[in-house]
């Protein structure tokens, strides 16, 4: 065990210089090492929160999201990676940060340094999607920069607003917050160049900050993030554009439009701009206006991919197919590997009866993504108006396999209602599909909001197919668990148990949660002493039932 600060000071620079080599790994090691040594020190677990969000890449900078990304959005599960100890650390900063028996400014170096470190435990609760928090942290470290600054002279004001500043260049700080906070600073000791440079440095890290939670598809965060980046700079004409398709992701349409328009007053020439409009009047199904924006798009850059094929969809959904075929065609001679395309392709050329061309657009697109649901839905529909009737009920079967599949990812990553729709397709090809009627009406329960009666008629007709389905007496057992019928309920566990014994595990989980709830309350809102009971979230994260 280390004693002499000496040796704990070198340790934490060593801890600071591997992390500059972005050997992470190494300096992690160390942080880990310094925190075992003065648990109460915040700022070795600060060091080791901006080390584990490099490793996670909460950081990194990631090129600007195309276009594309709006018409086929990727459905994966998410590795939960460092994300549980990122969440952990920042609960353990965030209290230390408030315990006032703690002397910061002894940890901090000074108060300047615990002012800072309230800006970065800010950036490390939104970068979590903890905004209120967020915002109270960065409101504390704005309260302690002011209180210092009121507190010294006009010339050590300035002399600690440029010392802070060279520091933070020095450091290669990437906390936006910060930077916004120095040029703060800067500006009110009429230091205008440092400050204005200090102001596009955090404009530029909240920008990026709005980029790599667009790719995380953490629009929240990155709306929060676009938003301060045009509060420092209302001219960046890019980051109105990526606000712009973040409204869009969010389902606000009419607010997206402003910011394509803001964007164009900065820059008419942005095509990116222009497309990303339409697609906001087409979701209004302001078609007209939506085509304006994309001739002026293809005015600017003719071969847009993306705005051709979105061209190409508002004159299928308008039913002018003709055009919508020569918009496809344009954006297959610059993209022939896109699923969706071929399919879209395949769609228009049925509906003008030119079936034999249809299939083949179709094959082409399942070639590409073997079980694209629509493109294998489209073909049995096909080959049946071809009079191949054998092959097309094969491909419905496999059609259903695939609405499955993908109501199963839905349902796995918490859209239950999505899961739903898929489920129902599943059940339009196949009635009887004991799988499909099971976790349709698990989908609904889980919803919360639908009647109880509702999900037993599926459940029991599950049941009436295959009376061996112990997923489906299981869910008949959480549902009357659920309206207070105890012994019902475990009546139904009972045999969903005999029937799967793997289900006892959660059956334990199920009561064992109620047991915990109840004795929790009369504890009168010790809530650590509901661990001693059980632990929560492993039962959510593992059954995703909820109380």
């Amino acid at each position: 065990m280390l004693n002499n600060p000496q040796d704990i000071g070198a340790l934490y620079e060593k801890g600071d210089i591997l992390f500059k080599l972005h050997q992470l790994q190494n300096a992690l090691e160390v942080y880990n090492f310094l925190i075992d040594i003065i648990p109460e020190n915040p700022d070795f677990r600060i060091k080791k929160l901006h080390t584990l969000l490099k490793l996670e890449g909460y950081r990194e900078i990631n090129q600007v999201h195309s276009v594309a990304d709006t018409l086929s959005p990727i459905m994966e599960n998410k590795s939960m990676g460092r994300e549980k100890e990122i969440s952990k650390s920042i609960d353990i900063v965030y209290n230390l940060m408030k315990n006032e028996s703690i002397d910061h400014e002894s940890f901090f170096g000074s108060r300047m340094g615990y002012a800072r470190a309230w800006g970065e435990l800010g950036t490390f609760l939104l970068s979590t999607g903890r905004l209120m928090e967020a915002k109270e942290a960065n409101k504390t470290s704005c309260k302690i920069y002011d209180a210092i600054n009121k507190s010294l002279g006009e010339a050590q004001r300035k002399s600690n607003a440029i010392r802070n500043y060279n520091f933070m260049i020095y450091e290669n700080n990437e906390d936006g917050n910060a930077w916004y906070n120095v040029g703060r600073i800067l500006e009110k000791v009429n230091e205008s160049k440092r400050a204005g440079d200090a102001y596009e440095k955090a404009a530029q890290l909240f920008y990026q900050k709005g980029n790599t939670s667009i790719k995380k598809h953490l629009y929240g965060i990155a709306h929060d993030s676009f938003k301060k980046t045009l509060e420092i700079k209302p001219t960046f004409g890019r980051a109105w554009v990526k606000g712009g398709y973040v409204l869009i992701k969010q389902n606000e349409f009419e607010n997206a439009i402003k910011y394509f328009d803001k964007a164009l007053e900065i820059n008419q020439e942005d095509a990116e701009a222009w497309c990303f409009r339409g697609i906001a009047l087409a979701k209004l199904k302001m078609y007209n206006d939506a085509l304006n924006s994309y001739e002026k798009a293809l005015k600017i850059e003719p071969q847009f991919f993306e705005v051709l094929y979105e061209k190409g969809n508002i004159y299928s959904e308008v039913q002018s197919y003709e055009k919508a075929l020569k918009c496809y065609e344009e954006a297959l001679e610059l993209r022939e590997n896109h699923s969706i395309l071929w399919n879209n392709y395949g769609f228009v050329l049925g509906k003008l009866e030119k079936y034999k061309e249809a299939l083949e657009a179709y094959d082409k697109s399942l070639k590409i993504k073997t079980d694209y649901y629509k493109a294998l839905y489209n073909k049995a529909y096909v080959l049946e108006k071809l009079g191949r009737s054998e092959e097309s009920k094969l491909v419905y079967l496999k059609t259903a396999e695939s609405f499955y599949e993908t109501g199963n990812i839905f349902y796995t990553n918490g859209n239950f209602c999505k899961a739903v729709e898929f489920f129902e397709n599943v059940l339009k090809i196949i009635p009887g599909h004991v799988g499909a009627l099971s976790k349709k009406a698990s989908a609904l329960f889980k919803q919360g909001n639908i009647d109880t009666r509702d999900i037993l008629k599926l459940v029991d007709k599950s049941l009436e197919i295959d009376p061996k389905c112990a997923e489906s007496w299981f869910l008949k057992g959480e549902v009357y668990y659920k309206s207070s019928e105890t012994e019902k309920a475990r009546e139904f566990h009972e045999k969903a148990i005999k029937l799967n014994p793997a289900l006892s595990e959660k059956m334990s989980y199920l009561y064992s949660y109620d047991h915990a709830i109840q004795k929790d309350s009369k504890l009168e809102g010790e809530k650590h002493n509901f661990e001693n009971w059980y632990d929560k979230e492993n039962y959510v994260n593992k059954y995703g039932l909820y109380k």
